[in-house]
């Protein structure tokens, strides 16, 4: 990771640009990583872990303590802004839900 001091001001808009791939090329790798886990499950998980994040892991399963340790490392304040982030989404997306009514023609 390249760290910049104090870039110039006409520079910000290209440093905080997403970088883009083209979604052929995206839509490839996703298909080819969700079809390696439906094959390899949790064997590719562990391997995917470490290729992308350098993390070697010996199990997929977190257990309370580390749970609680990762909890604790959490500000309120960042904690609030998740809650609210939460309910927001989910807000939203209700407000999308069709609701269908369910008519029956014959008992079944």
């Amino acid at each position: 990771m390249e760290k910049l001091k104090n870039p110039k001001q006409q520079e910000w808009s290209s440093l905080t640009e997403r970088p883009r791939m083209e979604n052929d090329s995206l839509n490839a790798v996703v298909s080819d990583i969700l079809n390696t886990v439906r094959r390899e499950k949790d064997a590719a998980l562990i391997q995917y872990a470490w290729q992308f994040d350098q993390t070697r892991l010996e199990s997929l399963i977190v257990s309370k303590n580390e749970i609680q340790e990762a909890v604790n490392q959490v500000s309120d304040e960042l904690k609030a802004a998740i809650q609210l982030a939460r309910k927001n989404i989910e807000t939203f997306h209700t407000s999308q839900r069709l609701d269908e009514e369910k008519i029956e023609t014959t008992p079944v």
